[in-house]
């Protein structure tokens, strides 16, 4: 995850603000908090983004709902720091 770090985190800026789909939006936050969770970092911008990804997918719905569920899912058992 460190490699994409950088690749995210502008993925993320681009997406975020731009006129594109929700669930577009959804995998972008949602990647850079994986990320961030996984390298152990910013634990606040984290529950942010994943706070924005549900957000994104609900507003998605009924197209993003697998892909909230899985969001949802990983929330719940995300691997311990």
């Amino acid at each position: 995850f460190e490699d994409a770090l950088a690749h995210l985190e502008r993925g993320w800026a681009l997406k975020r603000n731009a006129p594109i789909t929700p669930r577009s939006k959804a995998a972008a936050a949602f990647n850079l908090a994986q990320a961030l969770w996984s390298l152990d970092r910013d634990p606040e911008r984290t529950e942010e983004l994943l706070a924005q990804t549900v957000k994104f997918y609900e507003e998605a719905a009924p197209a993003g709902a697998d892909d909230l569920e899985a969001v949802r899912e990983w929330i719940r058992n995300r691997p311990p720091r």
